[in-house]
Order: structure tokens, then C-alpha cells, then sequence
């Protein structure tokens, strides 16, 4: 009897032990420094075929992505949140996942030499649920941007933008460099309520430890009523 209630106790000691919460991230961004073949992860959107360069980001040489010239142009980098990358779609539909877009921009001295970047979610079936722009940008030297928010419910898809255009010359448009877009949760009660962000390592609910405990506490009962 004694081991068998020692035996429960174990059980039910590791279930609520592997509930405890850990504050995740996630890097949702595919190849940032443009390295090797940059459209295996990234896709023209707009313009002319993609550049990059190979140049100077505060002193040490980095490939950097700057568009076509004389003209406008766009790419993004796609991912599928849920069933790619494994986030926990729970959390995202309880609106507990937070997301952080950076990027560094810089560009040439003239007004027409300018870059911005936007991030997108999308449903599952690729409709547009919210988005978020930095704006034009025009710097002379390395500037970091950065956007952040609460991941819609129902978003399945995201997408990074970065666009750069200059309206005449044939000298390069603004640069990007090291786009990122992070999601994490920072709430533990949401985290031991719905599992971790990335379900690769799922954890067991809230509510399966207490159904433990109340079969714990009724198998207790059973018992002492049949030694009644």
C-alpha cells in the first residue's frame, strides 16, 4: 500500500514538474545576411532581379541586400508559423504571442536612395490579417528599426518585406541588412495554461495535472472504502 501511494506521488511530482513554464523564443527569418543563394529563401516581390552586395556594416564587410536601381523593389522572406516552424497555434489564437521585427537601413546621401521593411501575417489560407510598416527610411549611416506587437489570432503565415527604391541615378538604393522577426511569449500562466511557444517539446496542461490529481484522489478513496 505504502508503495503504491509512493508510486502515484512520483507520477504526479514529475507531471507538475514538466508543466513548469519556460519564456521562449523563436527566430522566424531564414538566412538574414544574404549569404550564399539568397532567393532559396527569400522571393522577389517587385522590381528587378535581387542584388546584393558585398560591403561595410559598422566596420566589418557583410552581403547586403539594396534592391535594383533606378527603380523600386521588393522580397520577402516567407514562413509557416504552425506547421513549419512548430509554433503552438494555442497560444497564438489566445493572442499570448508577441512578436519584434528589427532591421538595419542605410543609404546614400540623396533623398531618392531610401529602403523600409513591413511584417505581415496571413490566415491559412494566405488572406492578409495584419500589418505593420516602418515607413520610408532615408540615413546616412547604419540605423536600426524595429516594430513590434501582439501576433494576430488565426495567423498561420508571416512574411518579412524589405523594400528599396531610388527614383534616378544608377547608384545603388538603400541598403537592409540583418532582418530578424522574433516571436516569444512572456507570460508563464499562458505558457503552462496552452504549452510551450514551439510544440517540438510540447508540455503538459494545466488541466491534464489537475485531472491527475483528482484520479490520484479518487483511486485514494476507492481504496479505503474497500477496507471498510
Amino acid at each position: 500500500m505504502k508503495n503504491y501511494r509512493t508510486f502515484l506521488f512520483l507520477i504526479f511530482t514529475f507531471l507538475a514538474f514538466s508543466a513548469r513554464a519556460e519564456i521562449v523564443e523563436k527566430e522566424l527569418v531564414s538566412n538574414p545576411y544574404f549569404q550564399g543563394n539568397m532567393f532559396d529563401t527569400w522571393t522577389q516581390a517587385a522590381g528587378s532581379s535581387g542584388r546584393y552586395t558585398f560591403g561595410q556594416v559598422e566596420g566589418e564587410y557583410r552581403y547586403l541586400w539594396f534592391g535594383g536601381r533606378s527603380s523600386y523593389s521588393a522580397i520577402y522572406s516567407e514562413s509557416n508559423m504552425i506547421y513549419e516552424e512548430g509554433i503552438n497555434s494555442n497560444l497564438v489564437n489566445a493572442g499570448f504571442v508577441n512578436f519584434k521585427f528589427s532591421v538595419l537601413f542605410s543609404s546614400y546621401s540623396g533623398d531618392s536612395d531610401k529602403s523600409y521593411a513591413d511584417v505581415r501575417f496571413y490566415d491559412d489560407n494566405m488572406n492578409e490579417i495584419y500589418k505593420d510598416v516602418t515607413g520610408w527610411v532615408h540615413v546616412n549611416s547604419w540605423t536600426e528599426y524595429t516594430l513590434q506587437g501582439v501576433v494576430p489570432t488565426g495567423a498561420v503565415y508571416s512574411r518579412v518585406y524589405l523594400h528599396a527604391s531610388r527614383s534616378s541615378g544608377g547608384n545603388n538604393d538603400g541598403y537592409s541588412y540583418s532582418p530578424s522577426l522574433t516571436l516569444s511569449v512572456t507570460d508563464e500562466v499562458a505558457l503552462q495554461t496552452y504549452g510551450n511557444l514551439v510544440v517540438d517539446s510540447p508540455m503538459m496542461p494545466v488541466s491534464a495535472i489537475a485531472f491527475f490529481g483528482s484520479m490520484f484522489c479518487v483511486m485514494r478513496k476507492r481504496r479505503k472504502s474497500n477496507h471498510v
